[in-house]
C-alpha cells in the first residue's frame, strides 16, 4: 500500500542514506557500495540484496531531504537576522537619528542599525557592519542582538565561523528567555556544535522555546502576515520536539506526543509540521489512520510550496489511479529539483500519452499549480 511504501522508504533512508553518502565520498563506485551494504547485512527497502538502481534512488531521496534541510536552514537564518523581513524605509533624518543614538550607546538603536545593515534596508547590505553593531548591542545585554550575533558566528557571515562563539551568544540570549536563542542553543546541543552533543539538553531548550505563548495566528489567518523571528523559532522548536518524541531522542518515545507538538506547529502554518502530520495520518501513528486527513495536511504544505508534500500528494494520487493529479504534483516537485519526482512524473506521463486529452489537462493543471503555489513564493523572495 502507499502507506507501507512511504513508511518503509522513510525508515530505510534514515539509516542507509547517510551511509551511502559516506561510502560514495570515500570513492566507492555504486557497485562497491552495493557489495559493502550487502556484506554489512543491509537489505533493500522491500527485502533482498541491495541493487545499484535501488541505491541510487535511496541516495536521491536522501539528497532531496538534505537539500530541503539546507534551504530551510538558510531561511531560518534569514528570518532570524531580519533579512527576510520587509522593512519600511526610514526617512533620511530618522536613519541619521538612529545612527547617532547607536553611536551614543543606545542598545536598541545599535540592534536596529545592525538589522538594517543585515537586510540592506536603507543602507548597503554589509554583514560585517551588522556584526559590529549587533556585538555592541549584545554586550549591553540586548537579547535579540545576542541571538543574531550567534547566528552570524554559526554561519560564518560577517565574522569567522565559530561554533563555540555562536553557542556562547545563543546561551546569553536563551538565559534571558528569548525563543531564538533557546531554539538555536537546542540545535547546537542536538548537533554537538560548540557544545557537547546532548539530546536531553537539546530537548530542554527546544521545550523552553516551544512553550512560549507568543501570538501565532492559525494557518488560514496568517497567509499575509509576516511571522516574527521569535514566532518562527517557537514553530521550529515544536517541530524538533515532535521529531525527538517520534525517535525517542532525549525524551521517551511517544507517537501521540509527536503528533501533539506537530499540530501546535502545523496550525499556525509550519510546512514541515503539516507534512509530518500528513505522514502520521497516512500511517496511523499517534492518530487513527485517515487518508482524508493525510491529504488535507499534505495540501496545506504543498500550497505553501513545500516540495516533499507535493511529492507525497503525487504518490497518493498515483496510488488512487488519478494520473492527471499525480502528474501535476510530481511535475511541480520535479521543477524544484526533486529528483525522485522526475522519475515518477515521466512514468505517469507515459501512461497519459495514451490519451492526449488527459495529458493536455494534466499540463494545464501544472501551470495553474505553479502560478498558485510556487510563483508567489519566488516573487516574494526577491522583493
Amino acid at each position: 500500500s502507499v502507506r507501507a511504501r512511504l513508511q518503509r522508504q522513510a525508515e530505510h533512508d534514515q539509516w542507509i542514506g547517510p551511509h551511502i553518502q559516506k561510502l560514495r565520498g570515500q570513492g566507492y563506485s555504486w557497485q562497491m557500495v552495493a557489495d559493502q551494504l550487502n556484506a554489512e547485512g543491509f537489505g533493500a527497502p522491500r527485502g533482498g540484496p541491495c541493487r545499484v538502481n535501488q541505491l541510487v534512488r535511496v541516495a536521491q531521496r536522501w539528497e532531496n531531504q538534505r537539500i530541503e534541510n539546507q534551504k530551510l536552514a538558510i531561511q531560518r537564518m534569514e528570518h532570524q537576522l531580519g533579512t527576510a523581513q520587509r522593512f519600511i524605509p526610514l526617512p533620511e533624518n530618522e536613519l541619521v537619528s538612529c545612527r547617532q543614538a547607536a553611536e551614543q550607546g543606545d542598545a536598541q538603536a545599535q540592534y536596529d542599525l545592525g538589522l538594517r545593515y543585515a537586510a540592506g534596508a536603507g543602507l548597503s547590505q554589509n554583514l560585517a557592519e551588522a556584526a559590529k553593531w549587533f556585538r555592541k548591542a549584545a554586550e549591553r545585554g540586548n537579547a535579540m542582538a545576542q541571538s543574531n550575533l550567534g547566528c552570524l558566528y554559526a554561519h560564518g557571515r560577517g565574522v569567522p565561523q565559530d561554533d563555540a562563539e555562536a553557542a556562547k551568544w545563543f546561551r546569553k540570549a536563551a538565559d534571558q528567555g528569548k525563543a531564538p536563542g533557546q531554539f538555536s542553543l537546542g540545535v547546537m546541543y542536538l548537533e554537538g556544535q560548540g557544545v557537547p552533543q546532548d539530546d536531553a539538553e537539546a530537548a530542554k531548550w527546544f521545550r523552553k522555546a516551544a512553550e512560549q505563548d507568543h501570538f501565532l495566528p492559525r494557518y488560514e489567518e496568517q497567509k499575509d502576515i509576516a511571522l516574527t523571528p521569535i514566532n518562527l523559532s517557537v514553530l521550529e522548536a515544536r517541530v524538533n520536539l515532535g521529531v525527538m518524541n517520534l525517535d525517542g531522542r532525549g525524551v521517551p518515545q511517544d507517537d501521540a506526543k509527536a503528533v501533539w507538538w506537530w499540530r501546535k506547529a502545523a496550525d499556525p502554518g509550519d510546512v514541515k509540521a503539516q507534512c509530518k502530520l500528513g505522514i502520521m495520518y497516512l500511517n496511523g501513528r499517534g492518530v487513527p489512520q485517515d487518508d482524508g486527513e493525510a491529504e488535507k495536511w499534505f495540501h496545506k504544505a504543498a500550497e505553501q510550496g513545500y516540495v516533499l508534500a507535493q511529492h507525497s500528494l503525487g504518490v497518493m494520487c498515483e496510488a488512487a489511479q488519478d494520473d492527471v493529479q499525480a502528474y501535476a504534483w510530481f511535475s511541480l516537485a520535479a521543477a524544484q529539483d526533486h529528483t525522485e519526482s522526475v522519475e515518477k512524473r515521466d512514468r505517469v506521463a507515459k501512461r497519459l500519452r495514451l490519451t492526449s486529452e488527459k495529458l493536455a489537462r494534466a499540463q494545464k493543471m501544472v501551470g495553474e499549480y505553479w502560478k498558485a503555489y510556487v510563483q508567489p513564493l519566488r516573487r516574494g523572495a526577491h522583493q
